[in-house]
């Protein structure tokens, strides 16, 4: 009974043994495969952690020069016929018909304060003779009120704006409006004629205080009127606009513009432009250049005029002097102020691309093939691509179109754009 009793005893010893090293046994197991687990997640995660990504999308990429350059334009330069100063009787930039008085050289002494009195007045002359053929008017108070809000408003922005040369042309208007006003309120029809015949004395009485004589000037044509006279009229001659190099280029740059408050006999005082077309001609680095070839529709932003934006036409590419080409622009776009200037500003597009856009990062050579790796079903494809165009930051490409769809760019692909130990199959998430 004894000997029955120790074996039983044994064999559960044995058997509590058996399962404390199968447990410790598990136990190793357990930790081992976590630690394997833990370890290829950790690589997992650190792969995925380094990797960005961003979508195939439509995109282009712009390249612009800033250039300074000349406007060669169609127009007749008029010569003063006496020494004296010029009053324009129209507004600088409108269009003027042939044979139309745009202005009066006064011979007499200078003053700017009658200076302007004259032109004022000369405008509100203007204003009533093109009201109708009524006799009188009656005019609407409410009407001339907001006319004045409205321009106290835009004399206000102009001041802030520190555009003098509009400002004082707005002062004029608000000052029209209000004497109006004022000649409402005193009865509210006036009699224009009256008004005209007044207007006209005061300016005849203004005239002959000057103590000279005056002169009109006629436009010989019709155009675009500026009294901007810089003495560059007989350099930038519209014939020889797609003949001009660098060197006559930098010719230009050493010729100091003039602007005179008198004017002299036999020499300009004004100009009607031809506001049909005009040429933008400038010196262009070689290098940049290269895309600019003639016929090639180019973008031009004048943003010392305007922001607008214009399309163009290369007529002509000079030869290359020290690493920079001449480059004559056609347009016959409107810019404001562009037909009273000579030199102007200008920022040209000369590169436009468009295309599939991604980061040059994603960009990647394998045994001599230009591609990108996108992802499909968590692993990486290599695909390649065509380069259309590519600077420090984008890349234009296009998808190889003679491979099957698994092989071939599409838009809204997932593109990886940077990643650690890419290949083509590997796993990615």
């Amino acid at each position: 009974m004894s000997n029955t009793t120790d074996r039983a005893d044994r064999i559960t010893q044995r058997q509590e043994k058996e399962k404390r090293r199968k447990k410790k046994k598990w136990i190793v197991k357990g930790i081992a495969a976590a630690i394997i687990v833990y370890l290829m997640l950790a690589v997992i995660f650190s792969f995925y952690s380094s990797m960005s990504t961003t979508i195939a999308m439509k995109g282009s990429v712009e390249e612009n020069e800033l250039v300074n350059g000349y406007v060669l334009r169609k127009q007749q330069v008029i010569m003063a016929p006496i020494a004296g100063y010029l009053e324009c009787r129209v507004n600088e930039g409108e269009r003027v018909k042939e044979g139309q008085i745009i202005g009066y050289i006064y011979t007499g002494e200078y003053d700017a304060e009658r200076s302007g009195r004259i032109r004022q007045l000369s405008q509100q002359i203007a204003e009533l003779e093109g009201e109708g053929p009524t006799n009188t008017y009656a005019a609407n108070g409410v009407m001339v009120e907001q006319k004045i809000a409205s321009a106290a408003r835009n004399y206000s922005d102009l001041r802030q704006n520190r555009n003098m040369s509009e400002l004082a042309k707005q002062k004029e208007e608000l000052n029209q409006l209000i004497e109006r006003k004022h000649t409402m309120n005193s009865g509210g029809v006036v009699d224009r004629a009256q008004q005209l015949q007044a207007l006209k004395q005061e300016l005849y009485d203004l005239e002959i205080s000057t103590g000279g004589s005056k002169h009109a000037i006629v436009a010989p044509s019709a155009g675009v009127f500026t009294s901007k006279i810089d003495g560059m009229e007989d350099d930038l001659i519209y014939e020889n606009a797609e003949k001009l190099t660098p060197t006559h280029l930098k010719e230009l740059d050493r010729i100091e513009p003039e602007r005179k408050e008198t004017v002299v006999a036999g020499e300009p005082v004004c100009k009607i432009v031809d506001n049909y077309g005009w040429y933008f001609v400038a010196s262009v680095d070689a290098k940049k250049a290269e895309s600019l070839t003639v016929g090639k529709t180019v973008e031009m932003h004048f943003f010392d005029l305007s922001d607008a934006t214009i399309s163009g036409t290369i007529k002509s590419v000079s030869q290359e002097e020290k690493g920079e080409v001449s480059i004559a622009i056609y347009t016959n776009r409107y810019v404001e102020g562009i037909y009273s200037s000579s030199r102007a500003s200008a920022e040209l597009v000369t590169m436009y691309v468009e295309g599939i856009k991604l980061p040059v990062q994603s960009i990647h050579v394998i045994d001599g093939q230009t591609g990108v790796y996108v992802i499909r079903l968590d692993v990486a494809r290599f695909v390649p691509v065509s380069i259309r165009y590519k600077n420090d930051r984008w890349a234009i490409v296009s998808a190889v179109q003679n491979l099957n769809s698994e092989y071939r760019l599409q838009i809204y692909d997932e593109v990886i754009v940077e990643g650690k130990n890419l290949e083509s199959g590997k796993v990615v998430r």
